[in-house]
């Protein structure tokens, strides 16, 4: 979360990370409020439970999954509290 505004402190409420494969919801994380402090950016860190059995379906029809050491998302939804 980047806030380049000075002196405003930025809040943010609960969050949900929804991960899709292919438009199925295959995974979901949540995250408590927080903030981020005037010209600086706070990091997160968001682990997303991936649900196999919702994979499974769409990997009968043929799919490459590949587990992923580290992946950094970045997303920006364009809204602000």
């Amino acid at each position: 979360m980047r806030n380049p505004n000075m002196p405003l402190l930025f809040t943010y409420g609960n969050t949900t990370t929804t991960l899709y494969y292919h438009g199925i919801v295959v995974g979901e994380a949540r995250r408590q409020a927080g903030r981020a402090e005037p010209r600086r950016t706070a990091r997160m860190n968001v682990v997303v439970d991936v649900s196999t059995d919702r994979l499974l379906p769409e990997c009968e029809r043929g799919c490459e999954v590949e587990a992923i050491d580290d992946v950094q998302l970045f997303e920006d939804s364009g809204r602000a509290s």
